[in-house]
C-alpha cells in the first residue's frame, strides 16, 4: 500500500502546483491597461502561436468591431498600440490568459458564469497579405469570432438576452488573409446553461500549412485511438462468442463501447465530419449517460474478474448515483453541467480506490498485477488530470483519450494474461476430470463385474443343483416340465448377463457423450418394455462444448443423472402406461427434465417418485415438482450446473 500513497502523494503535489500556478495567472490582469496588443512581428514563417493573452475584457457587453475592411490600408508598418484603442470604451479588465471568465477574481469580485462578455486584442502579424488560420475549441457556450470586421466563425447563438443564447458544442477552423499587418480579433462569447462560462483551451493562429498540421496529427491521433480500442472490442468480443461464461470479456467490451462513444465528442471533436451540428443539450446530456454507463461497466468489469468480492450494497450504490443523475438533468438544463461533473468527480474517485485495493490484496500473479495497476492508474491520473484541467478552464480531450487508452491496452494485456492462466487451470481440470471419469468408470465396472459374478454364479449354482438332483434318473423318469424349466433358467441368466453388458456399455456411452448415453438407455428400457417413448433434445446438449461444460463443472453429474434418469424410468414403466415424453433442456445455467406420462390407475400422488430420485435430486442441490393431473402423471425436475458434490 505505501506504492500507493506515494504514487497519490506526488499526483496531489503536482495537481496543487498546477492549481497553485493556474490561481497565480488568474489573477495577472490590469485594470488599468486600455489595450490588449501582441506583437508576433518577430516571429518566423511559416509560424504557430498560442493567443493566452493579453486580451482586453469586456463584461455584459457585445461590441461589434472596431476594424473594418475599408480603413485597414490606412495602418502603417509604425503605428503605436495605443491608436488602436477601442473608440469610447475602456475595458473592464485587461486579461492575460485565455480562460474562463469564472475563474477571475479581482478585488473580490467573482464574475457569475451566467452572462456574456466581449474578449478582443490587437496582433502585429510578420507578414501582410498573407494566408494565415485561426483553430480553438468550443467555447463556453455560445461564440461569435471577427478577423478585422468580418464574421468568421460562430457556434450557436450569442445575445445579450440569455433566455435566447443557444449553445454549441464545437471546435471552430477558418482561414482568412489580411492586407494589413494589423488585425483585430473580437470575440464575444455568451453562456446561460454551463457551470462555467467564457474562453477555455487554446486559441492558436498560425501560417496555413502550421495550422493544418496541427489539425491533422490531433485527427489522426484521435482515428489511432479509436481504432485501437474498436479494434481491442471486437477481439474480445469474438472471444466471449466463443466461451460465452466468460463474462470479463463482455463487460471489457461495454466498457469499450462506451469509450469509443465518448471519442468523437473530445479533442478535435469527430463526430461534426459525419453529421450536421449537434445541441449542445443532446451532446451533453449523452455524454452523461455514457458517464454513468461507463462507471457501471467498469465496476461490472471488475467484479467479473473478482467475483464473489464485492457486496451487493456496493452496486447499489453505484445504481443510486446513475439514477439520481439521470433524473437530475431532466428538471432544468442548467443542472445537467453540475450533475455531470459532481458525478464523474465523486464516483470516479470511489471506484479508483475500490479498484487498487482490489489489485492490491486479490490479484497474486505479478504479471497481472502490474499490468491492472498501470491501466487502472492511468486511467485515474488521467481522468482526475482532465477534471481539474477542464476546471480551470483547459482543454483535457488529449488527456481523457490517453486515459481511456491506457486503461484499454493494459486491461487487455491483462486481460489477455488471465485468459491464458485461465486455460493452463482448465486444461489441469480437464486433466483431472478425464482421470476422475475413468476412475469412477472403473469403479462402476468392478462394481459390475461382482454383481455379474455373483448374480451369474448364483443361477448356474442353481442350475447345477437343479441337474444333479435329477441327473440319476432315466430319460423317462424326469419331471414333465425339466426341458422347460432348464430354458426358462438358461433365458435367465443370458437376460442377465445381457443386461449387465449393455449397463456397461450404457454408462461407457454417457460418460464420453452424457445426453447420447442417457437418450440410448431409456429408448432401449422402453423398447424392452414394449412401450413407446418421445425423447425431446437440443442438438446443442449431445455436442462436445456441452460436454466439456459439463465436465470442468463436476465430475460426479454424469453417473447422478445415470442413475436419476434409471430410476425415473422404472417408476415410469411401473406405474405408467402408453407412451412417455421426456423433455430435456438446458435453462439460466440449469439442466430441465421434464417427463409425462398416463398412470394405470387413479392413484394418488404419493408415492409415485421414487424416494431413491428425490434423495438424488437432493443430492446435486436441485428441485423436484411432481403432480397429476386429468390421469397424468408429471414430473419436473430442475438442477444447477456448476454446484459440485
Amino acid at each position: 500500500m505505501k506504492r500507493v500513497f506515494t504514487i497519490f502523494f506526488i499526483y496531489i503535489c503536482l495537481m496543487g502546483s498546477h492549481c497553485a500556478e493556474s490561481e497565480k495567472q488568474n489573477h495577472s490582469l490590469n485594470k488599468n491597461e486600455k489595450i490588449g496588443f501582441i506583437d508576433l512581428s518577430k516571429g518566423d514563417e511559416p509560424f504557430l502561436h498560442s493567443l493566452e493573452g493579453p486580451w482586453e475584457f469586456y463584461w455584459m457587453e457585445l461590441l461589434e468591431p472596431s476594424f473594418s475592411p475599408s480603413n485597414l490600408y490606412q495602418l502603417s508598418d509604425k503605428q503605436s498600440p495605443m491608436i488602436f484603442q477601442y473608440p469610447g470604451k475602456n475595458p473592464d479588465l485587461v486579461v492575460s490568459e485565455f480562460r474562463p471568465w469564472t475563474k477571475i477574481k479581482f478585488e473580490n469580485y467573482e464574475f457569475q458564469p451566467y452572462g456574456y462578455a466581449t474578449y478582443r486584442t490587437i496582433l502585429k502579424l510578420p507578414k501582410a497579405n498573407m494566408n494565415y488560420s485561426v483553430h480553438f475549441t468550443q467555447l463556453f457556450t455560445a461564440s461569435k469570432i471577427w478577423i478585422n470586421g468580418e464574421l468568421k466563425g460562430q457556434v450557436g447563438n450569442v445575445s445579450s438576452d440569455l433566455t435566447k443564447v443557444i449553445p454549441g458544442r464545437r471546435n471552430t477552423t477558418f482561414k482568412f488573409q489580411s492586407e494589413s499587418k494589423y488585425i483585430e480579433i473580437v470575440l464575444q462569447v455568451a453562456n446561460s446553461h454551463y457551470y462555467q462560462g467564457g474562453p477555455r483551451g487554446e486559441f492558436l493562429i498560425g501560417s496555413e500549412e502550421k495550422i493544418d498540421n496541427y489539425v491533422i496529427k490531433n485527427i489522426i491521433f484521435d482515428v489511432i485511438v479509436f481504432g485501437l480500442i474498436f479494434g481491442s472490442m471486437i477481439y474480445h468480443l469474438f472471444i466471449y462468442f466463443l466461451n460465452k461464461d466468460n463474462k470479463p470479456f463482455i463487460f471489457y467490451c461495454i466498457v469499450c463501447l462506451t469509450f469509443l462513444l465518448r471519442l468523437p465528442f473530445h479533442n478535435m471533436k469527430l463526430y461534426s465530419i459525419f453529421t450536421s451540428e449537434i445541441s449542445w443539450y443532446g451532446q451533453s446530456f449523452f455524454l452523461h449517460f455514457v458517464n454513468i454507463v461507463s462507471i457501471l461497466s467498469v465496476v461490472y468489469f471488475l467484479n467479473s474478474l473478482f467475483p464473489k468480492i464485492t457486496k451487493p450494497y456496493f452496486f447499489i450504490f453505484y445504481w443510486i448515483g446513475a439514477f439520481a443523475g439521470i433524473l437530475i438533468v431532466l428538471i432544468d438544463e442548467r443542472s445537467l453541467s453540475y450533475a455531470n461533473f459532481f458525478y464523474i468527480s465523486f464516483y470516479l474517485p470511489i471506484y479508483l480506490v475500490h479498484a487498487i485495493y482490489l489489485i492490491f490484496f486479490k490479484i497474486t500473479e505479478k504479471k497481472s498485477f502490474y499490468l491492472m495497476a498501470i491501466g487502472i492508474l492511468g486511467l485515474g491520473f488521467f481522468g482526475l488530470l482532465g477534471i481539474i484541467l477542464n476546471l480551470y478552464g483547459i482543454d483535457s480531450g488529449v488527456y481523457i483519450i490517453s486515459g481511456f487508452l491506457i486503461f484499454i491496452l493494459f486491461q487487455a494485456l491483462a486481460l489477455s494474461r488471465f485468459y491464458t492462466i485461465a486455460l493452463e487451470n482448465h486444461s489441469k481440470l480437464k486433466l483431472k476430470l478425464v482421470h476422475e471419469n475413468q476412475k469412477n468408470l472403473s469403479e462402476q465396472r468392478e462394481e459390475l463385474q461382482i454383481l455379474m459374478h455373483d448374480s451369474l454364479g448364483g443361477e448356474l449354482t442353481d442350475i447345477h443343483v437343479y441337474l444333479e438332483k435329477h441327473i440319476d434318473l432315466q430319460i423317462e423318469e424326469l419331471p414333465e416340465k425339466f426341458v422347460p424349466e432348464l430354458h426358462t433358467r438358461t433365458m435367465q441368466i443370458i437376460r442377465s448377463f445381457r443386461n449387465h453388458l449393455l449397463f456397461i456399455e450404457d454408462l461407457n456411452i454417457t460418460y464420453k457423450n452424457l445426453f447420447e448415453g442417457l437418450n440410448l438407455t431409456i429408448l432401449r428400457r422402453y423398447a424392452d418394455a414394449g412401450r413407446e417413448v418421445e425423447f425431446n433434445i437440443p442438438e446443442n446438449l449431445l455436442g462436445s462444448v456441452f460436454q466439456e461444460k459439463i465436465n470442468a463443472c463436476q465430475y460426479d453429474l454424469p453417473i447422478n443423472l445415470f442413475y436419476l434418469f434409471t430410476e425415473i424410468c422404472t417408476n415410469d414403466l411401473k406405474y405408467g402406461k402408453n407412451e412417455s415424453v421426456w423433455t430435456i433442456g438446458y435453462f439460466d445455467s440449469k439442466i430441465s427434465i421434464q417427463q409425462r406420462n398416463q398412470i394405470k390407475t387413479h392413484l394418488s400422488e404419493l408415492g409415485l417418485v421414487p424416494k431413491a430420485a428425490y434423495l438424488r435430486v437432493e443430492k446435486m442441490k436441485g428441485e423436484l415438482e411432481s403432480w397429476i393431473s386429468d390421469g397424468i402423471f408429471y414430473l419436473k425436475i430442475e438442477i444447477p450446473l456448476g454446484t459440485g458434490t
